[in-house]
């Protein structure tokens, strides 16, 4: 195993981890990331999936010199390190505890900003040649960030399309579960229940999208780059012409940038 050897790659959220690796060949993150639900199991059934997620690429853990990790459930941590130690022979680092993210952070409280939200921006910073950027994360919240140069800036969490929905679902007995997809990225009145809420939730987030990165650009005293990433980015970015670039791997890539750069500066 050599130092420039492939890094495996964890960012675990409050549903769904997504797992995929950085290539010493191609330089980049592979673009196939394996989902699976984020649950409190054994260190010993973790260490199988990774094991299994690997060979599905055809790697052995020999072929990982680091394992490097973001995760928005802190319980998890040791137990995902437990299972990095079985499978891979080492530890995972995880940001920023253990992987520094060497970003200005200027919020009230640093320490209180989720870590998904500072890998995102910092692979934002070195994927986008702006030097004022937003990020906009839909995941199981959805997350408008703001980076000037190398300063985080902070930013808005509002709630997730899936959360809301499942909410409104469980919460109203008369509304079916929502699909969250569009027939047609054109909007139209809604005549069926589904059609209306589809319409509602994908045209509604757009423009919560829309109108949050009017006001971070007049927070800002400039316009910036957008990108989108999570799970749900592309299909609000179809109906967004805000939202003209998406990074499915934003998080992913920010965890290698960040060991990158800490690996120039030591």
């Amino acid at each position: 195993m050599t130092q420039d050897a492939h890094k495996l790659l964890l960012d675990i959220g409050n549903t769904c981890t997504k797992i995929s690796y950085w290539s010493p060949e191609s330089r980049t993150v592979f673009s196939q990331v394996e989902t699976l639900p984020t649950i409190a199991d054994s260190a010993e059934n973790w260490a199988d999936r990774l094991v299994h997620t690997a060979e599905k690429w055809q790697l052995a853990p020999a072929d990982f010199s680091d394992i490097l990790g973001c995760s928005v459930v802190p319980d998890l941590i040791p137990l995902i390190n437990s299972a990095s130690e079985l499978a891979f022979g080492r530890s995972a680092c995880f940001a920023p505890d253990t992987l520094p993210v060497p970003f200005d952070n200027i919020s009230e409280i640093p320490d209180n900003v989720g870590p998904d939200r500072l890998v995102a921006a910092y692979g934002a910073r070195h994927l986008l040649d702006a030097e004022n950027i937003i990020i906009c994360d839909f995941g199981t919240a959805t997350t408008l960030d703001a980076v000037s140069g190398n300063r985080f800036l902070g930013g808005v969490i509002c709630p997730g399309m899936r959360t809301s929905a499942r909410a409104l679902s469980s919460d109203t007995a008369r509304l079916p579960e929502l699909s969250l997809n569009l027939e047609s990225p054109d909007f139209f009145f809604g005549y069926k229940t589904e059609d209306s809420l589809n319409q509602g939730f994908i045209f509604g987030f757009a423009a919560l999208a829309e109108g949050l990165i009017e006001r971070f650009e007049k927070e800002l005293g400039t316009r910036a780059a957008v990108v989108a990433t999570g799970g749900l980015a592309k299909r609000v970015a179809d109906v967004c012409p805000k939202l003209r670039s998406i990074h499915a791997t934003l998080t992913l890539e920010g965890l290698v940038f960040a060991q990158m750069t800490a690996s120039r500066q030591s």
